[in-house]
């Protein structure tokens, strides 16, 4: 069993906690309970730190709990997971917080480019590309055009008379659901 989010919340709370005072005493309510739960299904022996209305913190149960998630290879407390990618996740343990990461597209944008002839396929006017914005080279460009319909894009042709003075356009499609993160990302720098 995982750790449950509130639980790994309320325990990076308590973590905090414990650097101004040797113990911090919690009441049993749901996130406290979920911390329950998971220690019994772990055999971490809770003992006289657990009442009928609380459960009392230290640092050797919160070293205990640290041990666990480190030997079920899970991020340890302190460790947030929170708008990291899937793959930033995956480095931290194994377990994922998807409502709260980085979408995978959020960086992403879709650009119209020259061609690039690439074997198997058959060469067209254009080539589109899906690129992380982090890795572009602005300055390489002459100008920004923002296409807003997907259709347009695909079909875009810089060859008109508002861009002939601009060497290299880049083209890039303004974005739907799934492209809009990253050409916010673009437009900002």
């Amino acid at each position: 069993m995982n750790l449950p989010s509130r639980a790994r919340a309320g325990l990076n709370g308590v973590a905090r906690e414990l650097n101004r005072q040797p113990t911090v005493e919690k009441p049993r309510r749901q996130w406290v309970e979920d911390v329950v739960a998971w220690c019994r299904q772990q055999d971490i022996d809770l003992g006289m730190r657990l009442s009928s209305q609380a459960l009392r913190f230290d640092t050797e149960l919160l070293a205990q709990i640290d041990s666990v998630l480190a030997s079920a290879h899970l991020a340890p407390l302190g460790r947030s997971l929170s708008g990291l990618s899937s793959a930033a996740q995956a480095k931290e343990g194994v377990e994922e917080d998807k409502a709260t990461r980085e979408g995978p597209r959020a960086w992403r944008v879709l650009l119209n480019l020259p061609p690039q002839p690439t074997p198997g396929l058959s060469n067209e006017p254009r080539c589109s590309r899906d690129v992380d914005v982090r890795h572009l080279t602005l300055g390489a460009f002459g100008a920004l055009v923002q296409v807003e319909n997907l259709d347009s894009f695909y079909a875009f042709n810089p060859n008109i008379s508002a861009l002939s003075g601009y060497a290299q356009p880049l083209i890039a499609y303004r974005g739907d659901s799934h492209y809009g993160g990253g050409f916010a990302h673009l437009a900002e720098v």
